[in-house]
């Protein structure tokens, strides 16, 4: 997520016919009812624990700042959380 860093097209050409591309879910689903069903399969598989989540961090929200930073930094891997109180 987050802005594309400058790339020169030029360069896809060295390798043959090759593209670039930025997907978006938006292009994946009809509408937003379909959005909300796949969404709930996903949910519904991760509170099963068919789907296990990797936690990566966890930031008191007091810090969600330097949860920003490590994230803007490529300082974390897995999914980020902020936790309150």
């Amino acid at each position: 997520s987050g802005p594309v860093p400058p790339f020169d097209l030029q360069r896809l050409n060295l390798g043959g016919s090759l593209f670039i591309t930025r997907p978006s879910l938006a292009h994946y689903t009809r509408d937003r009812a379909e959005l909300e069903l796949r969404a709930g399969a996903v949910l519904g598989a991760v509170a099963a624990g068919r789907l296990r989540v990797r936690i990566g961090a966890r930031f008191p929200l007091a810090q969600a700042a330097a949860a920003h930073r490590a994230l803007e930094g490529r300082a974390t891997t897995g999914k980020v959380l902020l936790l309150p109180g």
